[in-house]
């Protein structure tokens, strides 16, 4: 509820006092999912680092629908939420239930630089280093 009521001060307060970061509502959104929909960074980023300090729980769980956060901030356009968390972790090759990528998924929303962004990492995840050849005896 917190949350969902974009109270940073509530939601540190609560961290501080042992609430559980990956607690679940009905459709399985954690309160990092709700921040991720609201475009929130300042909850986002107590709620991230708060999962980087416990180590067992995962940004990556998704909803009953399949969206993780990452998910949820790429579908609103939340382009710098969506790139801490994909620094912290999160992956952008998920697939939601109905088998569709966020880059698919982007597209269909017309979120243009969540779009641009998603291709760029694509490109960069996809594209195997090149091979660097070192100078010595058999290459010269």
């Amino acid at each position: 509820m917190a949350v969902m009521l974009q109270d940073a001060d509530l939601v540190r307060l609560l961290l501080n006092n042992g609430a559980v970061v990956d607690a679940r509502d009905a459709q399985g959104r954690t309160g990092l999912h709700v921040a991720s929909l609201n475009g929130n960074m300042t909850i986002a980023s107590l709620l991230l680092d708060k999962y980087e300090a416990d180590g067992k729980a995962s940004i990556d769980s998704p909803t009953e629908a399949g969206q993780t956060p990452l998910y949820l901030a790429c579908w609103r356009g939340h382009l710098e939420l969506a790139q801490r968390l994909h620094g912290s972790g999160s992956s952008t090759m998920r697939v939601d239930n109905e088998g569709k990528t966020m880059l698919q998924r982007a597209k269909d929303w017309n979120q243009t630089r969540v779009v641009d962004w998603l291709e760029q990492e694509r490109e960069r995840t996809l594209t195997p280093p090149k091979r660097t050849v070192l100078p010595g005896p058999a290459n010269l």
